[in-house]
Parts: C-alpha cells; structure tokens; sequence
C-alpha cells in the first residue's frame, strides 16, 4: 500500500464504512457472506482476518499514491495545514448500490443517525439489501421522507431504469446525470456515490461542512460553482481535497470559529458593562 494508513482516521470520516462498519476496541467489523471480518490497525500497518486481504486492499484504495496526493494538495496553504493534521486519510471504495444507499439516508442527517439506519437495512449475511429486497420490504419509519426516496430508487435500479453496473463506463457528466434521474439524488449524494463507490475522483460532494470551508477560505459559494472551482484546482486529486477539507472544517475551523466567537462574546460583555 502506497502510503502510510491512519484507519481511524479513515474508517471515521463520513465515508461509507462510517456507516456499514461496526467498532469495538481498536478494531473495525462487519460480516461479509455471513462471516466476521475485522481490520484493525497494528503501528504503521493495516491487519485484517486472514483471507480477507482483498477486503482490505479494496477498502483502502491500496493503490492510491499518498506521497503523490500531497504532493498535489500541499501546494495550497490550507490544504497542507490539512494534510499534516489528517496524515493517512485515505480515500475508501464500497459497493455502489450499498453506497447509494448510505447516501440517500444521509440527507439532513448526522451521522449515528445514518448509522443506525444503514445498519437496519443491513442483511443477515452482512450485505445491504438487494434493490428488489428493499423496495419491497417495510422500511424503518426513523428514515422517514428517506424510505419513500430509498423504496422509489430501489424499484428503479431493479428494474434497470439506472443501471448502476454501467455507469463505470460513462464520463463523470453522464454518470452524475443518471444518478440525478434517482429520488433523493442531488448533486452531492451523486458526487458521494461517484466518489466512494467508482473512484471518480473529480467528484467534489459539498456537504454543509465543506460548503463553509470553500466559502471561508476561498470565496466560492454555490454547489455548482464550488464544484466546477475545485475541479479546475485540484483535477483528479479534487476527491482527496474534499475529505481532508470535510475533517479541516469538522474539526480545526469549527473550533476555531469557536474559540473566536467566545472572544468575541466575552468582549461585547465587557463593553456593555
């Protein structure tokens, strides 16, 4: 694997294993075809259950370039304050119709909310509910709008009005397209499928976290713009930019605006004093 791995980092950063993957200890699980697999970090390196390597390579993107991605990002000022903060945060790669799913309960959500709804739609076996399962089955009602979007875009990618398998061979503009034609599918749940399921990398998915931080520190407002922005500044690297944005603005700007909105509390009471 090119690149050290931080898999906390990784498998807690709003990608789909947040959600279909399970956390006990230091190690991370989830059944796959009825059996347990665990990936679990041991010093600079990744262990997984023997015989589920290929879990793990695919998971991590194990050929992904690290040194090469920085390289990349660390020309930007905020990006590299970023990168030195998140080191290892690494891209992940997960079914498309399981990330399709993840992503359509994660609209106006947090996130142990999409957990627990991710999980409940979650086989015995280990593996999301088939689209024919599902838009069939009685949904949980703590998805509430989301089950109608989730059971209308289950019944489609069954019947093969967006056939999920294709759209690897389309550009990223016509992929993007087809999955807008799904219900509960806006621009960033499509950038977020595209992103973590087919390893489009152009793909920028601006949620509210990295809607305020290409706003504070670049000026650009509006999803399309943001976008078109960030794929003309970091190309193919823009999918990288975007998560190590997410965790900068979750984390150190969140914070930060705190610490200066208490400032700037504690002055107005002085003042008014």
């Amino acid at each position: 694997m090119e690149g050290a791995v931080n898999l906390k980092l990784t498998m807690e950063s709003g990608q789909p294993p947040h959600f279909t993957w399970k956390k006990e200890g230091n190690k991370y699980w989830r059944l796959i075809d009825g059996k347990r697999v665990e990936i679990w970090q041991a010093g600079d390196n990744v262990k997984v259950t023997p015989g589920y390597g290929w879990v793990a390579r695919k998971l991590l993107r194990a050929d992904d370039d690290l040194g090469k991605v920085y390289a990349r990002l660390i020309d930007d000022e905020h990006l590299a304050e970023a990168v030195s903060r998140y080191s290892g945060l690494r891209l992940t790669k997960s079914e498309a119709w399981e990330t399709l799913v993840c992503y359509i309960c994660s609209v106006n959500r947090n996130i142990p909310q999409i957990r627990k709804d991710v999980q409940k739609l979650m086989r015995a076996d280990g593996w999301m509910m088939e689209p024919e399962e599902l838009a069939k089955a009685k949904l949980p009602a703590s998805l509430g709008f989301r089950a109608k979007y989730l059971s209308e875009t289950a019944r489609m990618v069954a019947d093969g009005e967006v056939h999920l398998g294709r759209l690897s061979y389309l550009t990223y503009e016509e992929a993007k397209e087809q999955l807008l034609r799904l219900p509960g599918v806006g621009p960033k749940v499509a950038d977020c499928v595209l992103l973590f399921a087919y390893g489009r990398d152009e793909a920028f998915p601006a949620d509210v976290w990295v809607k305020r931080a290409m706003h504070k520190l670049y000026g650009i407002k509006g999803e399309k713009k943001i976008g078109e922005y960030a794929r003309k500044k970091w190309g193919l690297h823009a999918g990288y930019a975007q998560q190590y944005l997410f965790m900068y603005a979750r984390e150190a700007l969140n914070a930060r605006q705190g610490k200066e909105g208490k400032k700037k509390e504690g002055y107005e009471v002085v003042r008014r004093k």
